[in-house]
């Protein structure tokens, strides 16, 4: 596979988890990254055998993983990031273990902050909700300050709403004077 093939198809596959690759071009990825690794490490490898050994091994363990996380693995490795160590597949496979584990840590992350957020989806669907949503906009858009926020009953906001009013902060009683002077 030519250089500027490559280059393209990395940007077509490159958030694509290795699983979803062609297998041709899946090789010529990793050909691609070990000669950039054999660069910045100084060191030869046998193409053929280490090209088919990193395959296994990425497809055996780690085929979950998008192409970029793999490539970003190899030069990160090659750097001396992931410890010293000749270009073999054991210093790989070591290269992609620090890679999943990083991995597997920001996706940990990110589903439990889907599942923090994920306890509110729906809260505008009812009148309380939208209530809340209401005074919270009204608090932080600056339309009343902390302390008029308690002359605001929650209810009765919610039942404005459930009859299909726009509660405004004049229902309230409160004007737009006197929140400069509160």
């Amino acid at each position: 596979m030519k250089s500027s093939e490559q280059g393209t198809n990395y940007d077509v596959y490159a958030s694509s988890s290795c699983s979803e690759i062609p297998l041709d071009y899946l090789k010529g990825f990793i050909a691609g990254f070990l000669y950039e690794a054999s660069i910045d490490m100084g060191q030869a490898y046998e193409k053929d055998i280490m090209i088919d050994r990193v395959e296994y091994i990425i497809s055996k363990h780690y085929h979950h993983l998008p192409l970029s996380l793999i490539a970003s693995a190899f030069k990160r490795g090659s750097l001396g990031q992931y410890g010293a160590g000749r270009l073999t597949p054991r210093t790989v496979f070591g290269w992609l273990s620090e890679m999943n584990q990083y991995y597997m840590n920001v996706h940990e992350k990110k589903d439990e902050d889907d599942s923090r957020h994920h306890k509110f989806d729906g809260l505008e669907k009812y009148p309380l909700g939208k209530a809340i949503c209401k005074k919270i906009d009204w608090l932080y858009s600056g339309a009343i300050t902390s302390n008029q926020w308690d002359k605001i009953p929650l209810k009765d906001v919610a039942e404005m709403i459930g009859r299909g009013e726009m509660p405004t902060l004049s229902k309230f009683g409160i004007y737009v004077d006197e929140l400069i002077t509160d």
